[in-house]
């Protein structure tokens, strides 16, 4: 899974500058997220999920992941081809985002009565990106064909406003290549793995975070590119810094537990928790019983059937 925090983040908000105890805190924050994901038995990191369900008769159907981000497809198919021809069209559902419930509506009333005819394709998780009109929806940038002010629409659909970052490379390399001025083919991609943005064309770019008309409102720093100074002269750029887009509660509850658990390395306790795979070549086991009281709050608030 990805990280709900960044190491940067965390060495700042300890203090620390050297990298000698980067291997020790990338262990903590990769156990710390995957254990706050386990704890409140959702996705925190929006992703995409593939799954299948029985049918059942009903009218409705409860995802496995929530809040649902948006949905994809649905198929209803006793024979399980799942063709585009047997899709179940946007305007026969009606969605609760929140509580990741599926209905029929329309002429449509209930899915087939058998195991396993029912495919649904969706994005669920509570990262978001925001994209804020006159805040951070710009980017100035120059090719060959001139200098343009790239705006980025304002997204504010589902469940939650903002984007996935998915979403949210698509809205930026569809401005880029919708300019009429600019002249390069541009690609846009998020890597889930590194959680960093590439900005690509087929021919050299600047981005101008500095000198641009809109330095005090690009999107720069939301998608973790440093904005000191600008990208200029290059094919492809990968931001510099990591863009996760967690809600700030869960955040600050990630950064809480691993202070926590930095403060007991110390001491010589070790840390408060493990996760039960096995990781850097060693098994872990979950200890929960003495979780920091607000990280505990935050994580209970987002818990599924705590409230």
């Amino acid at each position: 899974m990805n990280n709900v925090i960044s190491l940067v983040d965390l060495k700042t908000s300890l203090a620390i500058t050297t990298t000698t105890k980067d291997t020790y805190l990338n262990m903590d924050i990769k156990m710390v997220s995957d254990f706050m994901e386990r704890y409140i038995s959702k996705s925190i990191i929006t992703k995409r999920f593939i799954e299948y369900h029985n049918g059942g008769g009903l009218a409705w159907i409860l995802t496995k992941n929530y809040p649902i981000y948006k949905v994809v497809n649905i198929y209803d198919e006793p024979e399980r081809n799942f063709s585009a021809a047997v899709a179940i069209v946007e305007g026969d559902t009606w969605v609760d985002y929140n509580i990741g419930e599926i209905n029929l509506v329309a002429n449509q009333f209930s899915f087939s009565d058998a195991r396993g005819n029912v495919k649904i394709d969706y994005w669920a998780g509570f990262t978001r990106f925001l994209v804020e009109d006159e805040g951070n929806n710009y980017m100035d940038v120059t090719d060959g064909g001139g200098t343009a002010a790239i705006e980025i629409p304002i997204q504010s659909s589902y469940a939650a406003d903002g984007y996935s970052a998915e979403d949210l490379a698509t809205a930026i390399q569809t401005a880029l290549n919708a300019d009429a001025t600019l002249t390069e083919t541009y690609t846009v991609t998020y890597n889930n793995s590194t959680q960093k943005f590439t900005i690509a064309a087929t021919g050299t770019f600047s981005l101008l975070w500095q000198s641009g008309t809109n330095t005090t409102k690009n999107i720069g720093t939301l998608i973790g590119f440093s904005v000191a100074a600008n990208d200029a002269s290059a094919a492809t750029y990968t931001a510099d810094n990591v863009a996760i887009g967690a809600p700030e509660d869960l955040k600050l509850a990630a950064m809480e537990i691993c202070h926590f658990n930095y403060d007991r390395a110390k001491t010589g306790e070790g840390l408060m928790m493990y996760s039960q795979k096995t990781l850097d070549n060693r098994d872990y086991t979950y200890l929960n019983s003495n979780l920091p009281l607000m990280a505990k709050k935050v994580l209970d608030s987002y818990r599924k059937g705590y409230l």
